[in-house]
């Protein structure tokens, strides 16, 4: 686990994003004119809009920088945007997840979706398997069935006994020959 400006990361990678966003936090702090609301809210929009924040670190600045902007008396409270937090929500899922595994490891049945869920998929799954079965035991029906037909477990067979058969039918022709021609 990563620990960021006093935010604890089980994801490495969204530690490191965090890390990003602490040293941008840290840039904009020192370059900014706080006494100037104006321009901090010209600022805070275009960090809003551009969705630079998104880590517990650069939402909690974000926070800060509203709260600031709130207590201003000359800025209309209407024109400050509040902070989106649902992209951020949607990345930690998986990670909350995986949290309320603990330390065993073992996942929880709640994971894997509902019980109904699980049901609906075994007997799809069970149906398929049953009608590839049908299918597979229908093929070798036929296989055993046809006798005629040249299949990959009896064409050498079927060939020799094609040439015999050839074989056969071209010496009673020569006899015949022969009987009319003595």
């Amino acid at each position: 686990m990563e620990a960021v400006e006093g935010y604890r990361f089980t994801d490495l990678e969204m530690a490191k994003k965090a890390q990003k966003e602490a040293e941008g936090v840290r840039y904009i702090k020192e370059r900014v004119n706080w006494n100037n609301p104006e321009k901090v809210l010209a600022i805070y929009r275009s960090m809003i809009e551009k969705d630079m924040f998104e880590t517990p670190v650069g939402l909690a600045f974000l926070s800060e920088v509203r709260g600031k902007l709130m207590e201003e008396a000359i800025i209309d409270k209407e024109q400050i945007p509040e902070i989106p937090v649902g992209l951020y929500l949607k990345k930690q899922e998986p990670l909350r997840n995986n949290q309320k595994q603990g330390t065993s490891g073992e996942k929880k049945a709640s994971d894997y979706g509902s019980n109904s869920s699980l049901r609906r998929k075994y007997r799809v799954a069970c149906f398929f398997a049953i009608v590839f079965g049908i299918v597979i035991i229908g093929m070798f029906a036929i296989n055993l069935v046809s006798t005629n037909n040249v299949t990959i477990f009896n064409y050498e067979n079927k060939i020799i006994d094609k040439y015999e058969a050839w074989e056969k039918e071209l010496e009673q022709r020569e006899e015949a020959l022969m009987q009319q021609n003595p």
